[in-house]
């Protein structure tokens, strides 16, 4: 049986805001919206059967989920550029790129408005 990760899902308190973010700083394009769940499901273009789904912390069946407590990673071409959008939005970053040799990466460690880290990586070359 081959067992693949399709979806993570993170609490947010304005899916808009959050779907914008996403959006513009990871290029990520929506796949939908579900009223009956509040959550929006954002698919990778470089990897569209893997999808992050964002659901509202404040209203809607998982509002009693606590928002702010996932640490998501993303692998992309160059952490600088990725890094210069995420300052560009405003977002807070913990530290400069950092190579890591013995993981054959450099990295940057981040977070979104809401609170979730965002890890950044790029191959090193």
């Amino acid at each position: 049986m081959e067992h693949r990760l399709i979806a993570m899902k993170i609490g947010v308190n304005d899916l808009q805001a959050a779907t914008d973010f996403y959006v513009s700083v990871l290029d990520m394009q929506p796949g939908g919206h579900y009223d009956d769940y509040c959550e929006w499901a954002l698919l990778s273009p470089s990897s569209p059967i893997t999808s992050l789904i964002i659901y509202d912390t404040v209203r809607g069946k998982l509002a009693h989920r606590p928002m702010g407590t996932s640490w998501l990673v993303f692998a992309v071409d160059d952490v600088r550029v990725v890094s210069d959008r995420f300052r560009a939005a405003g977002v807070k970053h913990v530290g400069e790129p950092i190579p890591a040799p013995d993981f054959g990466v450099t990295y940057v460690i981040t977070e979104d408005p809401f609170g979730n880290i965002i890890e950044l990586t790029e191959p090193l070359g």
